[in-house]
């Protein structure tokens, strides 16, 4: 019936969030799927530690995993400023018009 599955799947997860009907089990992937989009929003690219800062402040999960940011940090894989792409506006065009369940 060519029907875009990712499309469709993606539609009804926005409509729920927009609803609350999120399973408490679910609760924190929901958390990590929205903070993965804040940071993309806001740099154009995955910022790997403006995504474990917002995951945290916003599931409580503040001590997860606490023990392993000293070795990433170390290897590189944790920068502290983000770098971000040239072209703002189309960023923002992308952007525009999603619906998205931020927290306050």
């Amino acid at each position: 019936m060519e029907l875009d599955i990712p499309k469709v799947m993606d539609y009804l997860r926005q409509r729920s969030l927009a609803e609350g009907k999120v399973h408490r089990d679910a609760r924190d992937i929901v958390t990590f799927h929205q903070s993965f989009l804040n940071s993309v929003e806001s740099n154009g690219r995955l910022h790997e530690m403006g995504l474990i800062l917002d995951y945290k402040i916003h599931s409580g999960n503040l001590f997860q995993d606490v023990m392993l940011a000293p070795e990433m940090f170390s290897k590189g894989k944790l920068h502290i400023l983000p770098e971000r792409i040239k072209d703002r506006k189309g960023l923002s065009r992308l952007f525009k018009g999603q619906t998205k369940n931020k927290k306050s």
